[in-house]
């Protein structure tokens, strides 16, 4: 079953790409603010608390432990995606991450990451 919004269905699996809201148990939420490039997100990490989330059509959205933040970074960052990388052959296991930022309920800084393979 599809809700009538089309980005998730009503299980809470992505349907579409790019991401339009985020959601979680609670429902719809988030304001994109801006694409991020590798040193965007080496910057919101020194800044402060940063909240991942991973993005893969046919499934849930993955949110990743505040706790768990820099461990994950080192893990994906080589396939975050970069100008002049358009080939997914450009990338480990042939996937890469596209990064935008969000702002979520409390304003607090959200890092999704949109999973193209």
């Amino acid at each position: 079953m599809v809700d009538g919004r089309l980005h998730r269905d009503l299980y809470g699996w992505a349907l579409t790409m790019p991401l339009e809201v985020l959601w979680d148990d609670k429902g719809d939420f988030g304001r994109k603010v801006r694409d991020l490039t590798t040193e965007d997100i080496r910057t919101l990490l020194k800044a402060g608390p940063v909240q991942f989330v991973e993005a893969d059509v046919g499934k849930r959205l993955r949110w990743v432990p505040e706790s768990d933040r820099f461990d994950y970074w080192k893990a994906i960052k080589p396939n975050l995606f970069e100008d002049g990388k358009h080939h997914l052959d450009d990338y480990p296991n042939g996937f890469f991450l596209a990064a935008s930022e969000w702002s979520g309920r409390q304003g607090e800084t959200i890092v999704a990451l949109e999973k193209h393979h």
